[in-house]
């Protein structure tokens, strides 16, 4: 009987029901793939191979334009098929709510680390494949590499359905938050399903967009939203949440983002005395998902301290609720220091250009 289970792969309370999702989830992504060949004339080539070749670029939205792949970027290249075997051993508990992972349905036993703007793949057999492309920050030596499943995972399951990135390396980056706030670290990904055709070469340019969102907490100028004559001034903003951790590879529709695992994290802001009469802006890139468990602590000169639960509205009249992140989208949250635990939620796209500036109307908010 097997009864290891994988570390990256959250063991929920309610076993019998998540195996179940998690069973019914599994054969809907295969019935799909099978329906997808269905509706084609397409047949395996047998003894043939082909070349795709890529060239692959970063995009905010629609509107916005193409951003070529930087040097503190990383891309991967998992290509995956439709085969029933695998490196994984047979499955021995039926009752083993992971039992039903053993059977593969996206047979993955290649990548392919990118490095330039264009690639080439070669020896392709004539099937349908997936092809997922991701890109994740590369800000320090190994983060990017360090952010994808392990050589030993990869030999042990090869299968894509199963692969998750693991954004704790972001996370723990962001800790500090001053220095992170000037880079990029977003995960952007592209997902494609082709049909490869040995005696037509394919070549496709491949636009992978953002998965992640960015919080932004708009804590105004401390001199006008706090009683610094009496506290001193404000030396620290630290901001605690429980947010997602991992997302997979994969999507089970047109560019979702299926996120597990949760934790508490906390990142820092440091506040300089020339900061008094400057507006505060922390940006924090996450997962998508709803924040819980989350606050807002201000620190001041004289060490004391202030702390305001980090719940939101989006209207005047409408309940005080957690605030959720959404992908490739800014959550702009507006503090209002006159009014304790009066928080106002916004959502914006990202602004082609510097992803790190965030533009908010003078009158956007009341705390002044």
């Amino acid at each position: 009987m097997r009864t290891r289970k994988r570390s990256w792969i959250k063991n929920s309370g309610k076993k019998g029901l998540d195996a179940m999702n998690k069973t019914i989830g599994k054969y809907i992504c295969a019935w799909a793939v099978v329906c997808l060949a269905g509706c084609s004339n397409e047949v395996p080539q047998e003894g043939q191979t082909a070349v795709a070749s890529f060239h692959v670029a970063t995009r905010a939205a629609d509107n916005t334009a193409e951003r070529e792949i930087t040097d503190q970027q990383f891309v991967r290249l998992y290509v995956a098929e439709r085969r029933p075997e695998s490196g994984k051993p047979e499955a021995t508990d039926p009752s083993d709510q992971y039992w039903d992972r053993y059977n593969v349905v996206l047979y993955c036993d290649k990548y392919y680390d990118l490095e330039g703007q264009t690639y080439h793949v070669e020896n392709l057999p004539g099937v349908w494949h997936k092809f997922a492309f991701v890109c994740v920050p590369d800000i320090s030596q190994g983060m990017g590499s360090g952010m994808f499943p392990t050589q030993n995972t990869f030999l042990t399951y090869k299968d894509l359905y199963d692969f998750a990135i693991d954004y704790r390396p972001v996370l723990d980056y962001q800790v500090a938050l001053n220095e992170a706030s000037k880079e990029d670290l977003a995960i952007y990904r592209k997902i494609i399903d082709r049909w490869v055709d040995t005696d037509m070469p394919t070549n496709e340019r491949v636009l992978m967009r953002r998965v992640t969102g960015q919080f932004v907490l708009n804590m105004g100028k401390p001199a006008d939203q706090f009683d610094t004559a009496t506290n001193g001034a404000v030396t620290d903003i630290t901001v605690s949440m429980k947010t997602a951790r991992n997302c997979y590879i994969r999507d089970e529709s047109c560019d979702s983002v299926l996120v597990i695992e949760r934790e508490q994290r906390k990142f820092h802001w440091t506040v300089s005395v020339e900061g008094q009469l400057e507006e505060q802006l922390l940006p924090i890139a996450l997962l998508p998902g709803e924040l819980s468990d989350a606050k807002v602590t201000v620190s001041f000169a004289n060490d004391t301290s202030v702390e305001y639960a980090l719940r939101g509205r989006a209207e005047e009249d409408v309940p005080m609720d957690a605030i959720e992140i959404k992908k490739n989208t800014r959550t702009i949250v507006l503090f209002n220091g006159k009014d304790k635990e009066t928080f106002e939620v916004r959502y914006a796209g990202f602004a082609d250009g510097n992803d790190a500036t965030v533009d908010v109307d003078d009158d956007a908010w009341d705390g002044v």
